[in-house]
């Protein structure tokens, strides 16, 4: 396979549900943060608890990070024609990697320093970053048609230890993504959001 034929084809399934819960968060993030004031953004129900502001910081930091790393693997991959048709399946460490950074984890990870949103992000810069930052995500996803998803690996901004494939690391994406758009819903329907 060719990377012209790979981009012709249409979207492999599991990059297409990527796409989808990708697009799915932007509009529930949209929906999250119309109208919202700055006090509304900035709010936390308690000390060390994350704003909303704050969490889609810490998702602009994080996928910041990962973003050029995707890019740069999946540029490497059509490079070396790292093509498959095979359907993609995380191991069992992917698999747990993927669960613990989703909504529904028993046991939340802490967020390594690199990846701690700001005390108190500028609220007017946090959604146009988020939103561009999606569309290249999502550009990412597209770009990957066709590429071996568990032979393109992709290593950690946290450590040079953690080298995960391409297919976990968006799957990975997706569930943090989740688990913070939560939590930020989470914030606006406590008692006493202004």
């Amino acid at each position: 396979m060719t990377q012209d034929q790979a981009q012709t084809r249409p979207l492999r399934t599991e990059l297409q549900a990527h796409r989808d819960q990708l697009t799915a968060i932007t509009q529930e993030v949209h929906q999250l943060t119309t109208d919202l004031s700055a006090a509304q953004w900035h709010w936390s129900p308690v000390p060390h608890e994350w704003s909303i502001a704050q969490c889609l910081d810490h998702l602009n930091v994080t996928n910041g990070l990962l973003l050029p790393r995707f890019q740069q693997a999946i540029e490497q991959a059509q490079t070396q024609e790292l093509y498959s048709e095979a359907a993609f399946y995380p191991n069992w460490l992917e698999r747990w990697f993927i669960r613990s950074l989703s909504p529904d984890a028993t046991i939340k990870p802490s967020a390594p320093r690199m990846y701690v949103p700001a005390d108190h992000p500028e609220s007017p810069t946090v959604l146009p970053r988020f939103l561009a930052i999606q569309e290249q995500l999502i550009q990412c996803v597209e770009t990957a048609n066709g590429l071996d998803l568990q032979r393109v690996k992709v290593v950690s901004p946290v450590t040079r230890l953690l080298r995960l494939s391409l297919g976990t690391w968006f799957a990975a994406t997706v569930a943090h993504e989740w688990n913070h758009v939560r939590q930020a819903q989470a914030v606006q329907s406590q008692a006493g959001f202004p």
